[in-house]
């Protein structure tokens, strides 16, 4: 293990059971998706130095949601650090953010080495790696603690991906989160 793997570990497992009981804090909430998404390729490319190129299609219209913008910006610096993980030299790094069916969605897709269709539902799992022999190191945490973001605020995070040619993975809002239980 290398050092300063096991804090990492640590945080990340912190972060994970602070999701058990989802509270959201409703002091960061945003409403600016376009503008939160680009800020989030920003902080990518600057991450990246140059491995892939990290496109940024902004949405033709204003698209809103209302949401944790600290939380979100994990999810998204997530599902951002993975497609520049297992993006290749040269390879190519797509974000969008849009709305459909009354959601906001923020879409990552990435031409790197995919996922086989029958590991897709393992890739949320906690400490779940696709290959633990990669040298592109990581806990399997990150995904697991996306998705429980996206599920603290009524959303959802939906993958597609095909080996050899890429992942496509969508973290989908609603236009509100959920109202907190007393």
């Amino acid at each position: 293990m290398k050092p300063g793997t096991r804090i990492l570990l640590v945080e990340d497992d912190h972060a994970i059971t602070s999701f058990v009981e989802p509270q959201l804090e409703h002091r960061n909430l945003s409403v600016r998706c376009a503008y939160d998404g680009e800020e989030a390729v920003v902080a990518a490319r600057a991450a990246a130095n140059g491995k892939v190129s990290i496109e940024y299609a902004a949405p033709h219209r204003a698209v809103r949601a209302v949401f944790d913008w600290d939380r979100i910006r994990q999810a998204a610096s997530i599902l951002l650090d993975n497609a520049t993980k297992y993006t290749p030299q040269g390879g190519n790094v797509a974000v969008r953010v849009g709305e459909a069916a009354g959601r906001a969605f923020l879409e990552v897709s990435d031409t790197g080495v995919g996922i086989p269709e029958e590991m897709l539902p393992l890739v949320f799992e906690r400490f779940y790696r696709l290959d633990s022999a990669r040298t592109e190191g990581g806990a399997g945490l990150g995904l697991s603690i996306a998705r429980q973001i996206a599920e603290a605020h009524g959303g959802t995070i939906e993958v597609h991906s095909k080996p050899g040619t890429g992942s496509t993975f969508t973290l989908v809002l609603p236009p509100k989160p959920p109202t907190p239980t007393s």
